[in-house]
């Protein structure tokens, strides 16, 4: 009887210790807002996910059956001793390196997300609607660890890596170190503004090669990297866009409509992400209209 009172009194704690969390307090909030008359999923996907978070919890951000696979994925991580910096083996078989102050645990629960995110189901994944063709000039704004470039790496004829952390700058210059004839590595923010830290792209790219894919993701200053980068995104009529809308609230129309009215198509990932308890929409494409 001792026995089965511990045991009740255990599973008590823990269905406390859960109601307190913040995954249940963030699972309940966005369950009131699939009622809500303002919600912007449709009856299907609101049937979804009222399933999904009857079942479980939130997993943020991306709440789809297929990033469970990754939970289980075990992600061998090297040591470069030349460099002291650690990495794993991509599937194209290339060196991604990180930070030099990561943890092996933290640079497997990174990289585990990293292939969740670029998954072919997943709402922040680049490649949503087509690959990089043959010859493409990139321009990675908000580079971080580089995974997107370093996966088609053999298609870019030229990559400029916008990255201000000092910690990636090293860890991208090791990662792209095969690559040099091609890879240009930016310290700078980039923005609608010059000064001794920031750049715009208007700027920064007078009198070089003019890229024909931009790729941002840059914590919600989308917006302000566009608006410098008015007088390039009109010069070029191949230019695609690859752009995060889930940073900010209502990014996705913001974005999409400067865009539009640069006379642009627009294109969104399928899906939802999951950002400061509301559902937003991961990732746009853009192509100039013919």
């Amino acid at each position: 009887m001792k026995y089965l009172f511990n045991i009740i009194f255990f599973v008590q704690l823990q269905i406390a210790h859960l109601r307190n969390s913040e995954r249940y307090r963030k699972s309940l909030a966005l369950k009131h807002k699939l009622d809500e008359a303002d919600c912007p999923l449709n009856d299907s996907e609101k049937k979804y996910f009222r399933q999904f978070l009857n079942t479980r919890l939130c997993k943020c951000p991306l709440n789809y059956q297929f990033a469970y696979k990754y939970d289980w994925a075990f992600t061998k991580v090297y040591s470069d001793k030349e460099n002291g910096l650690k990495y794993v083996i991509t599937p194209e078989k290339h060196r991604l390196y990180f930070k030099r102050n990561m943890t092996t645990a933290q640079i497997r629960k990174m990289y585990k997300f990293l292939c969740a995110e670029q998954d072919l189901q997943s709402p922040h994944c680049y490649t949503f609607c087509c690959e990089p063709k043959e010859n493409t000039v990139l321009a990675d704004i908000g580079t971080a660890e580089g995974n997107f470039a370093l996966k088609f790496i053999e298609r870019f004829s030229k990559v400029y890596l916008f990255e201000c952390d000092p910690e990636w700058l090293e860890a991208l210059q090791a990662t792209f170190s095969p690559w040099t004839d091609k890879i240009e590595i930016v310290k700078a923010y980039v923005s609608d503004i010059n000064d001794a830290d920031h750049v715009s792209l208007d700027h920064f790219f007078t009198g070089k090669e003019i890229p024909t894919l931009l790729k941002m993701d840059v914590e919600g200053y989308e917006e302000r990297v566009l608006l410098g980068a008015n007088k390039l995104i009109n010069s070029n009529m191949k230019m695609e866009l690859l752009v995060c809308t889930y940073h900010c609230k209502n990014d996705d129309k913001k974005l999409s409509t400067i865009l539009m009215d640069n006379n642009y198509d627009i294109e969104f990932s399928s899906g939802w992400m999951i950002f400061e308890d509301d559902f937003r929409k991961g990732l746009l494409h853009a192509g100039k209209k013919l």
